[in-house]
């Protein structure tokens, strides 16, 4: 594993995804990995991705679970996709929680965590319940790096794809540029390197956690689950597990 990239070694290091809502735990090892992490809140919203759905465990089976949003289409940006606040939605996500992790260790500290995310009022955008979700986890476990918007800082969603990353990283002053290790297949390393950046991609480990006793380990779930199963100490431990290259 290599260290945590930081200002102080290599120059200040940064990130930027999509916000999620209570993403996986890869998604908060790169935001423990830098300096910066950048919330793409104006991105186009993907109909039928994971930007509103998310996976929990359900008797040791992966449970898709899904934040209702108004008129979501193509073309929209996250942030103009509104929540579809009603009270139902989140009496069921609530009853699912406590079906699912009732008896987990650290049930009782994680369902008010998540309590609280959830506990918004009307007009509230997909992009702003996610960047809750992710800032309350952040605090939750001691993640320090600093957390931005893109939306009105920037100003260059017309450019492509890495064109728009070369520019964020100019903006915040930015040498080193950490992806996930999917983005491996959209960025080449030689083209930021021509523009005085480092790309690092971030690859989590094989992380295996006991769940309930009685089923196989399910991985690549909600934060939730790790929470569930971790609490806060034992998850901080768990940022710490990736690899970059």
């Amino acid at each position: 594993m290599m260290d945590r990239l930081g200002a102080s070694d290599t120059g200040s290091s940064l990130a930027a995804m999509q916000p999620y809502v209570f993403p996986y735990l890869g998604y908060f090892q790169l935001i423990h990995a830098v300096d910066t992490f950048v919330m793409l809140d104006d991105a186009d919203f993907i109909v039928r991705g994971w930007i509103n759905r998310n996976a929990l465990l359900l008797r040791g089976r992966r449970l898709r679970v899904t934040v209702p949003v108004k008129h979501p289409r193509r073309g929209r940006e996250i942030r103009d996709v509104a929540v579809f606040n009603e009270a139902r939605w989140r009496r069921k996500l609530s009853a699912t929680l406590d079906h699912a992790y009732h008896g987990a260790p650290f049930f009782s500290e994680v369902r008010s965590l998540v309590a609280d995310v959830f506990d918004i009022g009307d007009g509230i955008s997909i992009a702003e319940l996610a960047a809750r979700s992710i800032r309350a986890v952040c605090d939750f476990v001691g993640i320090e790096s600093r957390i931005v918007n893109s939306s009105g800082r920037y100003r260059n969603k017309e450019l492509g794809p890495t064109e728009r990353l070369v520019d964020i990283c100019r903006q915040e002053e930015a040498v080193t540029l950490i992806n996930p290790e999917g983005g491996q297949a959209l960025y080449s390393k030689d083209t930021f390197r021509q523009h005085g950046i480092d790309l690092r991609f971030l690859s989590m480990r094989n992380i295996a956690y006991r769940q309930f006793w009685n089923h196989a380990f399910v991985p690549r779930l909600s934060i939730i689950d790790v929470l569930m199963f971790n609490g806060r100490d034992g998850t901080r431990q768990l940022l710490d597990q990736y690899d970059l290259r």
